[in-house]
């Protein structure tokens, strides 16, 4: 199945983000990659339907989507009364238990999450991942705070689950971890499409500098 996504979404007098005719198929996994500013965040809020006006975008409405936010806000609920509340409302059969433990949270699980470091704060909002249902899964920086260990083990942990999404789509700015993970890579710049490849492995770290390029100003934006 084969998807169209077209969006043109003025966020404020200097900046739109203007996606024409952007085919996703299925099985695709998607790095999106381009510098602070280009358009990433809003790309991925408006497919996933973060957006309470979908004005000017032609997008997929029917799927359910599994986000990792870069920033996240747990009020003050326990950690593992958080995870069993998601487990319940997705009916989820997972062993809260073993998943604590796999994350090496086991110890903080009556802990809030601001009282978590950055890594364990990142490792927590990946575990609660795997107690959704969704069909495209939406990684946002995914790596932030983590170590060389963690980020390799969180790898293996993607690459095990790809397969349950229609499709992925991942920001990160390390070009190894995306060229283990992904199938494809789409260059934003300035809210349009810079380069679309599905030659990934063929992209070296001096051509992948090149196309990031330097910070630009994408304003932030709430509907």
């Amino acid at each position: 199945m084969t998807q169209i996504i077209n969006i043109n979404k003025q966020i404020s007098d200097i900046f739109t983000l203007e996606i024409k005719n952007l085919k996703i198929e299925e099985g695709q996994i998607i790095a999106l990659v381009g510098s602070n500013g280009s358009g990433k965040t809003t790309f991925i809020k408006t497919i996933s339907q973060n957006f309470i006006y979908q004005k000017n975008t032609d997008i997929d409405l029917t799927s359910t989507y599994d986000v990792l936010q870069q920033v996240s806000n747990y009020g003050s609920v326990k950690l593992f009364d958080i995870a069993l509340l998601l487990k319940n409302l997705y009916k989820k059969k997972t062993d809260l238990n073993k998943l604590f433990g796999f994350y090496e949270l086991n110890n903080h699980k009556l802990k809030y999450f601001s009282n978590l470091s950055p890594g364990q704060q990142q490792r927590y909002k990946f575990m609660l991942l795997e107690l959704l249902s969704g069909d495209i899964l939406i990684l946002d920086e995914t790596f932030n705070f983590l170590d060389t260990f963690w980020r390799r083990k969180i790898t293996k942990r993607i690459q095990s689950k790809i397969d349950q999404y229609k499709n992925v789509f991942i920001i990160d700015h390390n070009l190894e971890t995306l060229k283990e993970l992904c199938n494809r890579m789409i260059f934003l710049k300035g809210g349009k499409i810079l380069e679309d490849t599905k030659n990934i492995k063929d992209i070296e770290q001096e051509k992948f500098d090149e196309l990031v390029g330097s910070i630009e100003l994408e304003p932030d934006f709430e509907e």
